[in-house]
């Protein structure tokens, strides 16, 4: 079913737009002439009273990035039951959006909140935004059950506390996001989720007391209530987050996938020691995103203390060893040192998936801080034999991923070089690479030559890897890794310094595809 004169295109696909564009259009004049991309900003000239609409990214080629489609109310009325996805829906017509799967809500839209007690059966992912700024007052939310007067059914009346009633929504939800708001009682909040049978997706943005969650005994007792259902947790952690929040973490008994990150915060602040081990026995996939943590940008060999070696350790139950059977670990850093590389290495035996970024490093020894460009010599090696001890435990991985992006004058080449010294013992699993470091001041971007690896294709040919375009890096570098790489048998994606190495079979006139 499609509309010729208005969407070339059928009106499932419609995705409804409002208040991130305008919002974003009117913090970009206050600043100047926009710079943002024709794609994300709609013309104000074509912009509907009541409702924005545009059409998924993929899609935007239809329209050259520079317009949007202008879609009536009674349209929107005839095909809401077509609707899949609703995001800051603005509308005053009636609605019927029997088959919308996923509902975003901004700070400020009643319409929207509205909109979820209406039946919606399919609907199984909400995300509710509290706020509209990362930094100011947070709108607190709803934690009351139903109630039998229909007036105050309605979510929102207030329009001072504009905010949803979490007993509200559907009991077949599967995702639940919660940003930039407040909740007054954690206990509650955790008994509300329960109703959510298949609730497997959390996300966390929130300021609320998590010290309530704790109890005295809690590393001799079973914390209730228990998310059963949950097995993806994302905390993000910001100024407004409560002390001890990865409290929450013990109520997730079956949680396989876990993220962390902070918002320039004391990591300190937010870790408290408790058993985790005890109650996540089942986690595969860790993600931390520690940069945000100011209190986490030291480079240095030294014992420490409840910073992020301890909490790894405490997440994965690395000293337990029934346990530590991670699968994939990804790891933003702002610092580094010796116990890091121990407590992620310590997972190497079952790791098929590593990340590993490093952005932001400034302190050097004894606290001093000279800036971007004034790592010493014998913290760059720490850095990189600390790398090369988590390599050289790692025999199943199939993807690793390196990356030193922090600006350096004088490049790390010849740091970087320990990571090459010797063969890698995932050499013959590994199947994708991506390499990044900071070349020094005297590197050129050239044309790198064309290097012909040591094994043959299932033809019987040599394999040939080339550059889609001019690469900076340093000859002696390129030439170590690319002696690793000769050795790699199962390797059909590389990417060096954000640049895609190609791999061509012997029978092949062109490159294969790698994105």
């Amino acid at each position: 079913m499609s509309l010729p004169h208005l969407n070339p295109l059928n009106i499932p696909e419609i995705i409804a737009l409002v208040g991130r564009y305008t919002k974003e259009r009117q913090e970009v004049d206050l600043w100047g002439p926009s710079k943002t991309h024709t794609k994300e900003l709609f013309s104000l000239t074509l912009v509907s009273k009541t409702w924005h609409a545009a059409l998924i990214p993929v899609l935007w080629e239809s329209y050259n990035g520079n317009k949007m489609i202008r879609v009536p109310n009674d349209v929107i009325t005839k095909y809401s039951p077509h609707f899949r996805t609703i995001i800051n829906f603005k509308h005053s017509g009636p609605l019927t959006c029997t088959k919308v799967k996923k509902i975003e809500i901004g700070y400020n839209n009643i319409p929207e909140a509205w909109l979820l007690q209406q039946p919606l059966p399919r609907l199984t992912a909400v995300s509710w935004q509290g706020s509209s700024r990362m930094w100011g007052s947070t709108m607190e939310l709803d934690l009351s059950e139903p109630s039998d007067d229909k007036e105050n059914e309605i979510p929102g009346n207030d329009p001072d506390t504009p905010t949803i009633r979490l007993s509200m929504l559907p009991t077949n939800l599967s995702s639940l996001e919660l940003h930039q708001c407040s909740i007054s009682n954690m206990p509650s909040f955790l008994q509300l989720l329960t109703r959510f049978s298949k609730l497997s997706r959390l996300s966390l943005a929130v300021s609320a007391d998590w010290e309530s969650l704790i109890s005295i005994d809690e590393e001799y007792l079973t914390p209730t209530p228990l998310l059963i259902a949950v097995k993806h947790l994302h905390l993000d952690f910001t100024k407004h987050s409560g002390n001890g929040a990865l409290s929450i973490i013990s109520h997730c008994p079956h949680l396989e996938k876990l993220k962390i990150v902070g918002s320039w915060v004391s990591l300190k602040r937010f870790y408290r020691r408790t058993p985790f081990y005890k109650f996540s026995p089942s986690l595969r996939d860790l993600d931390i995103d520690s940069i945000g943590f100011y209190d986490q940008h030291n480079v240095y060999n030294g014992p420490d203390g409840d910073d992020l070696a301890t909490l790894i350790h405490d997440l994965t139950g690395a000293k337990m060893p029934e346990t530590g059977k991670l699968r994939s670990i990804r790891v933003k850093l702002a610092g580094f040192n010796s116990n890091s590389s121990d407590a992620i290495s310590m997972h190497g035996e079952n790791l098929e998936s590593l990340e590993l970024e490093l952005a932001n490093i400034q302190k050097i020894s004894g606290g001093k801080n000279n800036g971007l460009n004034n790592l010493e010599e014998d913290q760059e090696n720490l850095i990189f034999e600390g790398i090369r001890n988590i390599l050289t435990k790692s025999s199943r991985l199939k993807y690793l991923s390196i990356r030193h992006d922090y600006y350096r004058a004088q490049g790390c080449g010849d740091q970087a070089k320990l990571l090459f010294r010797d063969p890698w013992p995932c050499s013959n699993k590994l199947q994708e690479l991506d390499i990044s470091l900071p070349p020094s001041r005297d590197s050129k971007e050239r044309v790198m030559d064309d290097i012909q690896a040591d094994y043959e294709d299932d033809h019987g040919g040599p394999c040939i890897w080339r550059a889609e375009s001019k690469i900076r890096l340093e000859n002696s570098l390129e030439n170590l890794i690319f002696e690793n790489v000769r050795q790699m048998p199962q390797l059909w994606r590389l990417k060096l310094n954000k640049v895609r190495i190609f791999k061509i079979k012997s029978y092949e006139k062109k490159p294969e595809f790698i994105s």
